[in-house]
């Protein structure tokens, strides 16, 4: 492995290991149900002029909104946070646990 790649990986577990720790946390039932509120709110900001130099062509945010409605809400919650997080999007909290 060159040593791009494992200071891409070894900055990716930096980013995402904290905020996944979240999907944990969650139902399947509230997991879903969060990941959906996040897919509405990327698509709605994603979509806007305002913020279409920070989305631009985003394959990452894609690709979690298709592992939100594909049921793998685990994949697509920390990916959907990461994004909105880094657009300055305020976005609710997790639910906690047991709720949905």
């Amino acid at each position: 492995m060159s040593p791009f790649v494992k200071a891409l990986v070894a900055t990716s577990a930096v980013v995402l290991v904290p905020v996944a720790s979240h999907a944990r946390e969650f139902t399947p039932e509230a997991a879903r149900a969060y990941c959906t509120h996040l897919t509405s709110a990327y698509t709605r900001y994603a979509g806007s002029p305002e913020f279409a130099a920070y989305f631009g062509k985003d394959v990452y945010g894609g690709v979690a909104v298709a592992e939100c409605k594909e049921g793998h809400p685990e994949v697509g919650i920390p990916i959907l946070e990461w994004k909105l997080r880094g657009a300055d999007i305020p976005i609710p909290p997790p639910a906690p646990p047991g709720t949905s």
